[in-house]
């Protein structure tokens, strides 16, 4: 690096970025551990009155088949939400297309070069 200053100087910028943004993420991490660590703290805990609300301890770990499935209870109606969601994402491609379709109609519709299949020719 002595042979090239130019590379210094670059090495020595990218270095101050990474580590300028290294503690912009602690700083913003302990600020947001501050603002809610009195939830956890025991201590901070003491003077409330205790409710199953509050209390973690009591708190059931969430299997992972009840996260990723609906709230819907009944077997077929949850397998047509199911298929629902996915032609949805099966099309969105499709809708998109037709949104571009429209946006580009309007723009000729409003600049005058439309025609309709009603105007006569």
């Amino acid at each position: 690096m002595q042979e090239d200053p130019e590379m210094a100087r670059l090495y020595r910028e990218t270095f101050n970025d990474v580590k300028a943004e290294k503690e912009y993420d602690y700083n913003e991490s302990l600020r947001i551990h501050n603002k809610y660590s009195y939830l956890y703290e025991k201590d901070s805990l003491d003077n409330r009155v205790p409710t199953e609300r509050y209390d973690l301890n009591n708190e059931r770990p969430d299997l992972d088949e009840q996260i990723f499935t609906t709230e819907l209870s009944d077997e077929g109606i949850d397998l047509m939400y199911k298929r629902y969601k996915m032609m949805q994402i099966e099309n969105t491609d499709l809708i998109r297309d037709l949104e571009a379709d429209a946006k580009e109609l309007l723009q000729k519709y409003s600049t005058g070069s439309a025609v309709s299949s009603l105007d006569p020719e």
